[in-house]
């Protein structure tokens, strides 16, 4: 057998010498490495590596004390880890099938397979053999219109399978394909589900159908790939395998999670059949509901802008970055159970090099219309370090760019998919909750979330966004994310209802269901509306203090650039949330309110039934869960 080397792991413990507690089991470690290259034994030398991790990775893990070399070390212990276990005959670890749905964005794609084959090289989970990685498949679910994105995500496709990682594309015509040949009455009694052929079956008509009909559609070609060692990875495509930190002030995102590893430890030793993770950087919510609280920092930037001269050196830079919880993004958080302070949060600038106030704002001006594509430049989410095995605690949302579960899970697809709602996820966890209690769980495993492209400052397709030459139109978005927000408070109030009535084959009320939306309805638009206003008020101050001539962003022609990008971040928002905006019409238009009540009533009328067909079509599948 082959002689054990564990150098990368040793030397790591030397690291921490002067810690009592690694110092003592720094001592133990080299004892037992001794009798376990004299027996060879395998199983006690994957047990040492599996105990030390779980000290190691609290150390390497903390900002305040980081150190790449550290990391590094840390990163090739567990690459020794997996060429010891490729030493047994049997690595019954989980496999992972990571779906990645994709519309029309090859450029965010990109990014996020380089983060995965990244993180498989420097952590090597399930081992490399013949310069393939055996425990990762990626199946990019397309529902791209552009032919020329398509035409990308195929050649994206092929350079990964080169690099290593078992890449498939599950195109247009494979997924009609797949529909067309369910049974037809399967097929029409889930169209809620999985959406309408279209009349004419072209690719090109079959695009655009929304995330959540991808995602179910995906389940499909899924099943055949279920076994009790298969865990399915759902994650968007602007997201990366990686965590942004901050140290001493400055941005950084580096490869801290062993993601796969850290996966087959928390579901082996947990009886659970899903898990979710969450983001950081970007907010994982619509700026449709940021802006309030983005106002209250912009204004305190340009508050204190007029307290400082331009060319003292930047005073944006705070020592300690406020950390971003309890949904701090969110401007209607308290209605998910959040008390957030009423605070702005200090604009940190990126610049790094030295510079003055001046800079600074050229640099914050350059950005601030970012927000319109889902950032928060003052509300960034940062990663802590926490054990993910002692981090797992019961969910009640499901973040669809991020979970995880085993075959069991695939009974659980997107509901009201056809609606094309925003938070699908949270509607989803809530169900989720109540059937699988325990065995539906969350864990410290967030993802990279990057809304934008870095060299555009602007993201690639997102429905309900629609971009011109002056104005950045939400409507689309607004619209979706506030019935969303009315399905999903409906849903918690009728779901039990709902199970006692499909259980017992009973008729469920029409007339309840109604009466629950528009009760929710009216309190979710009491909130929508009373959030408008002070949007409105606070960018009528933020637009009397930017023209103010007293100050010296308005001198002359110097800082002309930069009056154009807050005077347009201003018109941006009067255009989408003011009274008679695109968006806040829609939602208050009472024809499009009812005609989008009687959807969701109708959709909830029909769930039980979309339940028990798609049941009937696992089992047909030979998946009985």
């Amino acid at each position: 057998m082959a002689e054990f080397h564990c150098n990368a792991l040793s030397s790591l413990f030397e690291q921490f010498s002067d810690y009592q507690a690694i110092k003592q089991y720094r001592y133990q470690l080299s004892q037992v490495l001794v009798t376990a290259r004299q027996t060879e034994s395998v199983e006690t030398i994957i047990q040492i590596y599996t105990e030390s991790f779980q000290y190691l990775n609290k150390y390497v893990c903390d900002v305040e004390n980081f150190s790449e070399e550290r990391l590094c070390l840390l990163q090739e212990a567990y690459r020794e880890l997996e060429k010891i276990i490729s030493l047994n005959i049997n690595d019954n670890r989980y496999s992972f099938v990571i779906v990645i749905p994709v519309a029309d964005r090859p450029k965010h794609l990109e990014a996020c397979l380089a983060s995965l084959l990244t993180l498989c090289q420097k952590f090597e989970y399930g081992s490399l053999d013949k310069g393939r990685y055996q425990k990762i498949q990626v199946i990019i679910a397309d529902d791209s219109q552009d032919e020329q994105c398509i035409k990308q995500h195929e050649c994206i496709k092929t350079k990964y399978n080169k690099l290593g990682i078992s890449t498939q594309h599950f195109t247009l015509n494979q997924q009609l394909s797949l529909m067309e040949a369910l049974p037809d009455d399967i097929r029409r009694g889930l169209n809620e589900v999985l959406g309408d052929l279209p009349v004419d079956s072209s690719p090109g008509n079959y695009s655009h159908k929304g995330a959540s009909i991808m995602r179910n559609i995906s389940y499909l070609k899924l099943v055949a790939q279920a076994t009790d060692k298969t865990l399915f990875y759902f994650i968007d495509s602007d997201q990366e395998f990686n965590v942004k930190v901050n140290m001493s002030g400055e941005d950084r995102n580096l490869y801290l999670l062993n993601y796969f590893y850290e996966l087959d430890r928390i579901f082996s030793n947990k009886n659970i059949t899903m898990l979710t993770g969450k983001v950081v950087g970007d907010p994982p919510v619509s700026p449709a509901v940021m802006a309030s609280n983005f106002l209250d920092d912009v204004l305190a930037y340009f508050e204190q802008l007029s307290e400082i001269e331009p060319e003292q050196a930047c005073g944006f830079h705070p020592v300690n970055k406020q950390q971003v919880s309890d949904a701090s993004y969110h401007d209607m958080a308290e209605m998910f159970g959040f008390h957030n302070k009423d605070k702005a949060y200090a604009y940190p600038c990126s610049v790094a090099d030295k510079h003055t106030n001046s800079q600074s704002f050229s640099v914050f001006c350059s950005e601030v219309n970012r927000f319109f594509y889902g950032e928060h430049p003052t509300r960034k989410m940062y990663f802590e370090f926490e054990d993910a095995l002692k981090s797992v605690s019961p969910a009640r949302t499901v973040y669809t760019g991020n979970y995880i579960f085993s075959a069991e899970g695939l009974r659980f697809f997107i509901p009201f998919a056809s609606l094309k709602l925003r938070m699908a996820g949270p509607v989803l966890g809530r169900i989720v909750k109540s059937e699988l209690s325990s065995r539906f769980v969350t864990a410290n495993l967030p993802m990279l979330h990057k809304r934008t492209y870095e060299q555009t400052g602007v993201s690639e397709f997102r429905a309900g966004i629609n971009d011109t030459e002056n104005l950045i139109d939400l409507s689309g978005e607004y619209e979706r994310q506030y019935f969303g927000d009315v399905m999903l408070f409906a849903v918690e109030e009728i779901y039990t209802d709902l199970i006692v009535a499909n259980n017992d084959d009973m008729h469920v009320s029409p007339a309840r269901i109604m009466s629950v939306l528009q009760s929710v309805e009216a309190k979710v638009n009491e909130m929508y509306m009373s959030k408008r206003s002070l949007v409105m008020d606070k960018v009528n101050r933020l637009s009397a203090i930017f023209i103010d001539k007293r100050y010296w962003w308005n001198d002359g022609e110097k800082y002309q650039n930069e009056r154009h990008y807050v005077s347009r971040f201003i018109n941006n928002i009067r255009h989408n949330f003011s009274e008679h905006s695109t968006g806040v019409c829609l939602v208050n238009n009472q024809e499009h309110k009812q005609a989008r009540l009687s959807k969701m009533c109708n959709a909830i009328i029909r769930y039980g039934k979309d339940r028990k067909t798609w049941a009937e079509l696992l089992n047909q599948s030979g998946l009985s869960i």
